[in-house]
């Protein structure tokens, strides 16, 4: 984190200077947060998939279903527009299907304004509370990965491990972008560490697992449904 975001946090509160910034916020590190979330997406989103038939031993390829993201504490939509970026330029069969939501409490309409997406108010005290709503669009609220860019760190303390265990009831990945190492996740919040901690452009990258998460579509898959 810089020394004017410090500064601003000290000064104004966290929650009074993202309303003060609501509509002009921009991620200085937004570079180190494309790189980092595109090393990540690359190791987590399955591209066209090949089975074997039950009978002859066939080899079939078959189209990856869509693509569930969320985006967590949105800003002004930088993952939002990295992870679009990617999956058009490695998944370009997957980009016509890839479904984001978002939420903000301060930078909503800033996120739409720049994206062109709906963007929810939810903050990390109303999910830990209410659970994760279901957005705009969405019939329930599973994703395929959340995505916390530069915000997880700013949460209290006391909230982190409610809206952790909350949010791996609702998607098997989570991807935290942060400028340093806070705050830890561990086991009992309902994610595993996963792979090495990415490093690029002074933001650091770390993906989890859920050990909560069940998803009915995967269920389905599974059976042949």
């Amino acid at each position: 984190m810089s020394i004017s975001f410090r500064d601003e946090y000290t000064t104004h509160g966290v929650g009074n200077y993202y309303t003060r910034v609501a509509s002009s916020y921009k991620n200085p590190h937004e570079p180190g947060v494309q790189k980092c979330l595109r090393q990540i997406l690359e190791s987590i989103v399955p591209g066209k998939s090949t089975l074997l038939e039950p009978k002859g031993g066939k080899k079939v390829t078959f189209d990856a279903p869509s693509y569930r993201l969320f985006d967590l504490a949105a800003g002004s939509g930088e993952a939002t527009l990295a992870a679009q970026a990617w999956f058009s330029r490695r998944r370009p069969e997957i980009a016509p299907k890839l479904l984001v939501s978002a939420c903000d409490p301060f930078t909503h309409e800033l996120y739409t304004t720049r994206t062109g997406l709906p963007c929810g108010k939810q903050s990390f005290r109303d999910i830990q509370i209410d659970g994760l709503a279901v957005a705009e669009g969405r019939i329930n609220n599973y994703y395929d990965v959340i995505v916390c860019s530069f915000a997880l760190h700013l949460c209290p303390a006391s909230e982190v491990f409610g809206l952790l265990y909350t949010l791996s009831r609702a998607a098997k990945w989570l991807v935290v972008l942060a400028p340093h190492k806070r705050p830890e996740v561990g086991t009992e919040m309902g994610w595993e560490r996963r792979g090495q901690e990415v490093i690029i452009e002074r933001t650091r990258g770390r993906l989890y697992q859920s050990l909560n998460f069940e998803d009915e579509r995967e269920e389905k898959m599974a059976d042949g449904v």
